[in-house]
């Protein structure tokens, strides 16, 4: 029969043995954790070093890596997760749209709300979420921005843009600018019209292109 190895006094860890526990089949130790608290734990596992406390030791490990930033429940902390949810679990809500279609997080921001608070910042506001600027890009720090509903519906891959002042821009976009009303802009589009020919004033007929090439 082989000897019962006697732990009393030893330390492990934040645990000292106190007692063996007198159970069938088991060889359990009674011990007493730096913290105050009592444990029974199995002499393998302290041998072994596999338990080393009664569990405050990975409570003091966790709770260092949450609150290093203290911003858990914070507005950006969600925005942070949920961006990482839609691009990496598949059963997360709209996956299809995102890590679906090949979306990614960059690297900078996958592993790090700090980097990813450090690059975009506090939101301006309730109202504003993340967004993509190029919607077929990815999230990293060039291609993203707080953006409100408004702005967001503007950049959708379904919207047409067109340039206006040398800018590139949603048609809602481009109607406020110019004074000319979306549907206007949208049945010139249709019609084959382009370049600064789409901001007309309304009424005026395209100018013929032979005419204005034999001018």
């Amino acid at each position: 029969m082989a000897k019962t190895l006697d732990l009393t006094g030893q330390v492990f860890g934040r645990l000292t043995a106190l007692s063996r526990i007198e159970k069938p089949g088991q060889s359990k130790w009674l011990c007493r954790c730096q913290c105050g608290n009592s444990k029974e734990v199995f002499a393998g596992k302290l041998i072994r070093k596999h338990t080393q406390s009664c569990g405050c030791l990975h409570k003091e490990i966790v709770g260092a890596k949450f609150s290093t930033h203290r911003m858990s429940n914070s507005l950006e902390y969600r925005a942070w997760a949920g961006m990482k949810a839609r691009c990496c679990r598949p059963n997360a809500a709209h996956y299809e749209y995102y890590g679906g279609r090949g979306i990614t997080v960059c690297e900078r921001w996958m592993n790090s709300f700090e980097n990813f608070y450090k690059d975009m910042g506090p939101k301006p506001s309730a109202r504003h979420s993340i967004d993509r600027i190029d919607v077929d890009s990815h999230y990293e720090p060039t291609n993203c921005r707080w953006a409100t509903i408004k702005q967001q519906r503007r950049n959708t891959r379904s919207n047409r843009f067109v340039q206006y002042l040398g800018k590139n821009v949603c048609i809602a976009e481009a109607a406020e600018l110019s004074g000319i009303k979306q549907t206007t802009l949208y049945a010139r589009l249709n019609r084959g019209w382009f370049g600064q020919d789409l901001f007309l004033p309304a009424g005026c007929a395209r100018p013929s292109t032979f005419s204005s090439l034999a001018a």
